[in-house]
């Protein structure tokens, strides 16, 4: 099992540069910087921890290509790349909705072929390819990056529960960073869904990286980890309508559903999410549980798990996933 870290670019350079060496010093392998409206600029960032660290992986995790178009993101990580000395990817999905809201994109329109056209010219593009085209969303003539791009730029899918993203991630993409319940039955699922895309695009399904990004807490204290995590539960499953059937699927009520929705009215979810509710999109408990959750998730196929809140603000948390989770999992 690999460990990935999610990170906002939200703290001073310096902050966000420490926490990230501090990611590589307690093992994790990758380190996603979110791409979230008009924090600190999210390539900016990145490069300046690609240049701090020598071994982990980071990228933008994930971008989108209603703010950039596909081709100046294809150039943009191929600069990363060569910064990094070979040690960056590029994460695309359609994501960030509140923040895209504040610009006046419409995240709504044509969400499938915009990512499918955009994660088309990007891996021409970080292969050395001209490309010419006119889609329905994006259009380039001649296009090329002008230095040579060496290995080629991994492209990894943010993806829900949607089956044509699933399907885009196996069939063009080197992978996925998923989200949603973290149940035997639906991780196996999204897991078979993207790797079967692969094989009928005749590649190798077992070369894939899937990552399960979910919001993580770890204490000695098992009910003190799940206090911590039931603010992220809220905010990245609960409140999100894009989840809405999986909630409903894993019997989560409209009552409960709409308890959070005012609870976060005031400012205040910590009484309204259930810990079933944080035992169905999050891991939170003592560092044994956290061990158990993590290799039943490996047995469906996730390869990665991306810690996600409260872990990415708390450094001591980030210390004891490094010392008492990530070694007995290797």
């Amino acid at each position: 099992m690999r460990f990935g870290i999610q990170i906002r670019p939200n703290k001073s350079p310096d902050d966000f540069v420490s926490h990230v060496k501090l990611a590589e010093e307690q093992g994790f392998d990758y380190a996603w910087i979110a791409d979230v409206g008009l924090h600190r600029e999210v390539f900016i960032m990145t490069a300046l921890a690609s240049q701090a660290t020598t071994r982990i992986k980071i990228g933008p995790g994930v971008t989108n290509p209603y703010t950039r178009h596909p081709a100046i993101l294809a150039a943009e990580a191929a600069t990363l790349q060569e910064i990094s000395h070979g040690r960056t990817f590029l994460g695309l999905g359609t994501g960030g909705y509140s923040a895209l809201q504040q610009l006046g994109v419409p995240t709504w329109d044509r969400p499938a072929i915009t990512l499918r056209e955009a994660v088309t010219l990007c891996r021409q593009l970080l292969h050395g390819q001209a490309v010419t085209n006119r889609g329905t969303v994006f259009e380039t003539r001649n296009a090329r990056i002008d230095f040579a791009v060496s290995p080629p730029v991994p492209i990894y899918l943010g993806v829900m529960l949607g089956k044509v993203g699933l399907r885009l991630a196996g069939e063009l993409c080197d992978g996925a960073l998923t989200v949603g319940p973290l149940g035997k039955t639906h991780t196996k699922l999204v897991v078979d869904k993207i790797r079967q895309a692969a094989d009928e695009a005749h590649r190798r399904p077992e070369d894939l990286e899937i990552a399960m990004a979910t919001p993580f807490a770890v204490s000695e204290d098992g009910a003190e980890a799940i206090e911590m995590a039931k603010q992220a539960i809220a905010e990245l499953a609960i409140l999100d309508p894009r989840l809405r059937p999986a909630l409903v699927a894993e019997g989560v009520t409209d009552e409960e559903i709409l308890r959070v929705q005012n609870s976060a009215g005031r400012g205040d979810v910590s009484q309204a999410v259930t810990d079933k509710m944080v035992e169905l999109f999050g891991i939170a408990g003592t560092p044994s549980y956290c061990i158990k959750k993590i290799a039943e998730l490996q047995k469906t196929g996730i390869t990665q798990v991306a810690v996600g809140r409260p872990a990415r603000e708390s450094k001591e948390m980030m210390r004891m996933i490094g010392r008492e989770i990530i070694p007995r999992l290797r």
